[in-house]
């Protein structure tokens, strides 16, 4: 009985892949996503305004969108709100795939958005 108990203290939790990052083709899919979606403000683009957001995404594992917070700042609010903005327009993402952490039902993502103004 005592063995039983000592190995399974020294197992691994159930949810040891905690530290697994999500696959690079998905979040490489998430990034071109919130690209394609995302709206650089006028008022930015009138001040040459620039910067990067990160975003932590809290999704489902069917891709809803949870909620977004802001964790750091592009140092502009109107940038700030936009990335928060294009996170929740898109309001889902595809679904995470199958084989990476099955047993889990919600994911946070922390998702870098970039503001840049290219002038020509």
């Amino acid at each position: 009985m005592a063995e039983a108990a000592a190995q399974a203290a020294a197992a691994p939790p159930p949810d040891a892949e905690t530290d697994v990052p999500p696959p690079l083709d998905y979040l490489r899919r998430i990034a071109r996503l919130i690209d394609l979606s995302q709206r650089y403000p006028w008022t930015a683009r009138q001040y040459g305004y620039e910067g990067d957001a990160i975003v932590r995404m809290h999704l489902a594992r069917d891709g809803r969108v949870l909620s977004a917070t802001l964790l750091r700042s592009s140092g502009h609010a109107v940038l700030d709100a936009e990335a928060l903005d294009v996170v929740r327009r898109i309001g889902r993402f595809p679904p995470f795939p199958g084989h990476y952490r099955p047993a889990i039902g919600e994911f946070d993502i922390d998702q870098p958005i970039g503001f840049r103004h290219y002038r020509n």
